[in-house]
């Protein structure tokens, strides 16, 4: 290796690395206490409090390129529902009831719905086991939520094994064999040192994503330091490659070989062109036009490399605060032309005007060479904690759950599991947060608004730009107050319902695919065909969710197809789904209008609601549908030491008083459930372990407005 034209010893890199260990004690944070005795000491700045509002957001930088376009879809105005009788002998079918106890009967008739607590793996089954019985379905959100994400995990999948995984092994190969050029042909110190950085930097990923690969003799040895470092995650040293601190945890639990460990390098580096350190600065953006350069030289495998950086820029999102090479070329462009010739890197001058250029797109920014993972909490949840919020003024030995005693008293030390449908703009959740002691906190109003309006000011752009924002897009009317539509039930309570409907739809998306899809073998279900005539039944009155949702898909099996990665199972499978769900909202439409719709057909397409939901999570080939019960990490709090879980339980039955062909009919259809807990970060809880139920707490207490008890 040199270092400005000079070698730089291999004896002192060993040097070095034996003193990583000892400069990283200087550098790791302490670990946090898990003691329940123990308490975190707040930052003395703090006090006393008076609220941070959050920092103003600029437009998202542009992706590298659009998956596909998100059809629009216009809200319609619902009129009223007129509200069945809930008296018990008006039913068209009172028979039913005998599989509600007397206690959730007298809940159903007082509020026109009750929900029970079911034993099944999948929110299917219990349209499978009602239409076995003949009896008349409920088609709930819940329902149609599930069988989409098992299908959006199988796109992502799909993406990661046809797409993604090849193109980042071919484009780390290619760019080993520039970089190398590139260092062979500088004759300049910092031209050869930026080089030799990029050398490094790819070696590392390439030997990550396969230990065969034969790194250059010149980068042999940081490589190898840096993969012990990596393989180690024990904590902070100072990276061989970079010269400069690395947190080694983030990769814990990752393979010690593989396409998620090599993105995981890729993510968490950045090359920052204004960062305060002029000659670090300099080398960095030598570094983005060596890169550039490279990539000008690669022809037809460019575009295969756009389009799998746009993919992962949907399918997990972009962080709003990173640039990627796109806008790097942008900047070349304007200094240079394009990008220049090496040679013209000693131009400080040039490279500075670079940098600046990079700096006044989107100041503070770093450039990335693959996309970092981003989700829409992953902005908000931070600003709703100690130390964005203070510290706990509401009264004494009432501490809420979101309270974590430090030596200035009480903070918000984690967010609620209600937090993000607040921001959202769910008034029902902020009463429950209000009313459980969750909004007490310093600053904590002032801190919700502004997040509320950003997320007002900047949903509907992005809801096309990456699927969680979709996702979230899509579930938005779910947080609004039941209207004229929902009259057959209680407004609270039924508000509570959506409102678990909304949040386990939520935190499911998080879960990484593997976790919503489990190997099977070969299936072949039973046809589409209702064992027994069916009694007609009642679609959720959310025909906008449906669609927004129907849209969703489409948006994302049509990216896939451009992009050639879209089996013909996974396929069939999105295209009978889309189609389906919009049946679902169509006879939702013409049940709120007032139109008669128990036709044939109708009565038809909800009686086998089971079996095309059963199919659209189960496909034809190795991966089938995973149970339901689940458990997310939607938040870590690196200060207290604490996580938030989020879990969702088993398939939950619920039981409506609807009009079917005019008549009050009672309908059962199937519900989420959802739990949250603490825990320690580190002790996660694994899918099987929560899927055992063995440990479980008590579900989210906003659920008790709907219970049996």
């Amino acid at each position: 290796m040199t270092v400005r034209g000079r070698p730089f010893p291999r004896l002192a890199w060993a040097w070095l690395l034996a003193l990583l260990p000892a400069l990283a004690c200087g550098l790791a944070p302490a670990p946090p206490a898990t003691s329940p005795a123990s308490r975190p000491t707040a930052p003395a700045t703090l006090a006393p409090y008076a609220g941070t509002p959050l920092p103003p957001v600029g437009p998202l930088p542009a992706p590298v390129a659009t998956f596909a376009p998100l059809a629009g879809v216009l809200a319609r105005p619902v009129p009223a529902i007129e509200p069945p009788s809930r008296a018990f002998d008006a039913l068209a079918n009172p028979d039913l009831l005998g599989s509600l106890s007397p206690v959730a009967q007298l809940a159903l008739s007082r509020q026109g719905f009750v929900v029970v607590p079911g034993d099944a793996s999948h929110l299917y089954e219990v349209y499978q086991d009602a239409a076995s019985r003949g009896a008349p379905v409920y088609v709930t959100i819940d329902a149609l939520l599930e069988a989409s994400q098992s299908l959006l995990a199988a796109a992502r999948q799909d993406a990661d094994t046809l797409l993604l995984d090849p193109a980042l092994r071919a484009e780390t190969a290619q760019m080993v064999g520039h970089a190398q050029a590139q260092l062979g042909a500088a004759l300049d110190g910092p031209v050869q040192e930026a080089a030799f950085a990029n050398l490094a930097f790819f070696s590392t990923a390439a030997a990550l994503l396969d230990p065969a690969f034969p790194v250059p003799p010149t980068a042999a040895q940081v490589v190898a330091d840096e993969l012990t470092l990596i393989r180690g995650h024990a904590g902070t040293f100072i990276s061989p490659v970079f010269g400069e601190p690395h947190d080694y945890q983030l990769y814990a639990g990752l393979p010690e070989t593989g396409a998620a460990i090599a993105r995981r390098w890729y993510e968490t580096h950045a090359f920052a062109t204004d960062g305060g350190d002029l000659e670090r600065d300099r080398r960095r953006a030598r570094q983005i036009l060596l890169m550039g350069r490279a990539l000008s030289l690669a022809g037809a495998e460019a575009e295969t490399w756009a389009d799998a950086r746009a993919t992962s820029a949907f399918m997990t999102g972009r962080h709003p605060d990173d640039l990627d090479m796109a806008d790097a070329a942008a900047a070349a462009a304007a200094v240079y032309g394009g990008w220049p010739d090496p040679a013209a890197l000693r131009d400080v001058g040039l490279l500075d005007s670079f940098g600046a250029t990079l700096g006044q797109a989107a100041p503070g920014t770093s450039v990335r060479w693959w996309p970092r993972p981003w989700a829409p909490a992953d902005a908000i949840l931070p600003a709703l904690i100690f130390n964005r919020v203070g510290t706990y003024t509401g009264p004494d030995g009432r501490a809420p759950f979101s309270a974590v005693d430090t030596a200035i008293g009480a903070v918000r030390g984690l967010p609620h599991g209600l937090d993000m449908a607040a921001v959202w703009g769910s008034e029902r959740a902020l009463a429950v947060l209000n009313s459980a002691g969750e909004t007490a906190y310093q600053g904590f109003e002032a801190q919700l608004g502004a997040a509320r309006a950003e997320v007002a000011a900047r949903a509907p752009q992005t809801a096309a730009g990456a699927l969680a924002d979709g996702w979230l897009y899509a579930l938005a009317p779910l947080l609004s107050s039941p209207g004229p539509e929902q009259d057959f039930a209680v407004p609270t309570a039924w508000a509570d319902r959506l409102l678990t409907a909304w949040t386990a739809g939520w935190a499911r998306h998080g879960l990484a695919p593997q976790e919503l899809l489990i190997p099977g073998s070969a299936r072949n279900p039973a046809p589409l065909v209702p064992p027994v005539p069916v009694a007609g039944g009642f679609v959720e009155p959310q025909p906008l969710v449906m669609r927004r949702l129907a849209a969703l898909l489409a948006q994302t099996r049509q990216g896939l197809d451009a992009r050639k990665i879209l089996d013909k199972d996974l396929g069939e499978r999105f295209l009978r789904f889309e189609r389906f769900v919009l049946e679902l909202a169509d006879i939702a439409g013409r049940q709120v209008e007032g139109v008669k719709a128990e036709s044939d057909s109708d009565a038809a397409l909800l009686g086998r609601v089971g079996d095309t939901l059963e199919k659209t999570g189960n496909g034809a080939g190795d991966r089938a549908a995973a149970p339901v019960a689940a458990v997310a990490t939607v938040y870590a709090n690196q200060n207290t030491g604490l996580a938030l879980e989020l879990g969702m339980g088993e398939a939950w039955l619920l039981y409506v008083i609807v009009p079917v062909s005019g008549q009050p009919t009672l309908a059962v259809g199937a519900v989420f459930s959802v739990y949250a807990q603490r825990v320690p970060i580190g002790a996660g809880t694994a899918q099987d372990a929560w899927r055992a139920a063995g440990q479980r707490p008590e579900p989210a207490p906003w659920m008790n407005s709907y219970l049996a008890p």
